[in-house]
């Protein structure tokens, strides 16, 4: 059992963090992740009615399927799914590199595009490390929210290792999170008050839609320290 900070240690510096005039950088940079994902998500909506295009015609009168138009289809599809993890990993390269830097107080707001070239390999470490966690949910409800929180440092160590493959990083964060899990959970349960609070602002038109973005910079900040913590645990500083 460690003796290391608890939940409301951690989050009072994450709070004193964003208070060092980072919040507002923090918000301004998350809202542009933002954009960017809707943009690209927005594109790749547009592009699913070429692939709509070709199922139309593929029915005949009778409703008899052409083969040959499911090839086109399918590449269409999976063509789309290589820009959706690139778009995935560069919000995720963005929100992981601010909230690092935000919790060492060397947060700028340029930090939020440092996604470029990262995207791809961030976005591939998020996809398996998800996935390994849904298959684990889909055999086994209890274990499977136990890998969750097993795999939860992934994006931090694939950002300061960016040379490493998913693997690598997701067994890392294996490692840091053993005896942390429990810790993980309860800082995450901290963060319900606020929950509430941003659901509750959801039903005011407009203002309901940006309360989250003034929570994530909070959030991102205490994982962030949350990871400093237990990396500094586990090298026994």
């Amino acid at each position: 059992m460690t003796n290391g900070l608890n939940s409301a240690a951690i989050r009072r510096l994450a709070w004193d963090d964003l208070a060092a005039k980072q919040f507002w950088p923090f918000v301004g940079g998350y809202v542009v992740l933002s954009l960017i994902v809707m943009m690209s998500a927005g594109a790749m909506l547009v592009a699913l009615l070429v692939p709509g295009a070709l199922v139309f015609p593929a029915l005949t009168a009778e409703g008899e399927f052409h083969v040959e138009w499911l090839l086109p289809v399918l590449f269409v599809l999976l063509a789309l799914l290589f820009p959706a993890v690139y778009a995935i990993g560069y919000f995720m390269w963005g929100y992981t590199r601010m909230s690092l830097a935000a919790a060492s107080r060397q947060l700028k707001f340029e930090h939020c595009l440092a996604g470029w070239g990262h995207g791809w390999r961030m976005g591939w470490t998020v996809a398996i490390y998800w996935t390994y966690a849904q298959l684990w949910g889909l055999l086994f409800i209890i274990p499977g929210i136990i890998k969750y929180f097993a795999y939860a440092m992934t994006p931090y160590v694939q950002l300061e290792h960016p040379d490493w493959g998913a693997h690598a990083c997701i067994s890392e964060s294996r490692r840091l999170m053993v005896g942390n899990k429990w810790r993980y959970f309860k800082l995450q349960l901290s963060f319900l008050g606020w929950w509430i609070l941003v659901a509750a602002a959801a039903m005011i038109p407009v203002v309901g839609g940006f309360a989250s973005y003034l929570l994530y910079p909070y959030i991102g900040t205490a994982g962030a320290r949350f990871y400093a913590e237990i990396r500094r645990e586990k090298s026994g500083l």
